[in-house]
């Protein structure tokens, strides 16, 4: 088992929970879309994608399920979620105030990442 993220910040977090927990820190780390290309064909016994998808280009999002199709076993599981920018509305996460900023109150000088 192990996790990828593409925020540093969100790793090392996550590595200090393992740590914590007792376990170890390198099950999860940096990556992004073009990591799935290191993993060994028909290697995993599932991926999980929770609430990704939305945040991905569309040359990305086609590595992704390009990747997922090669690395997932037969018979492996391929979990996704997908929410969409109206979810951020309403979720009150890290997304939120750039949704407002750039749909409803006009400020488009920042893309929807806040930047």
């Amino acid at each position: 088992m192990s996790g990828i993220d593409i925020s540093p910040e969100i790793i090392q977090l996550g590595q200090q929970r393992l740590t914590t927990c007792g376990l170890d820190s390198s099950l999860i780390l940096v990556g992004d879309v073009n990591y799935l290309k290191e993993i060994p064909s028909a290697s995993l016994d599932g991926l999980l994608s929770f609430n990704v998808l939305a945040y991905l280009t569309d040359e990305e999002e086609l590595t992704f399920y390009q990747e997922a199709s090669r690395i997932v076993k037969p018979g492996g599981y391929l979990v996704v979620t997908h929410s969409n920018r109206l979810f951020d509305m309403f979720s009150l996460n890290q997304y939120t105030i750039s949704f407002f900023k750039y749909h409803l109150i006009g400020d488009r000088s920042r893309d929807n990442t806040g930047n």
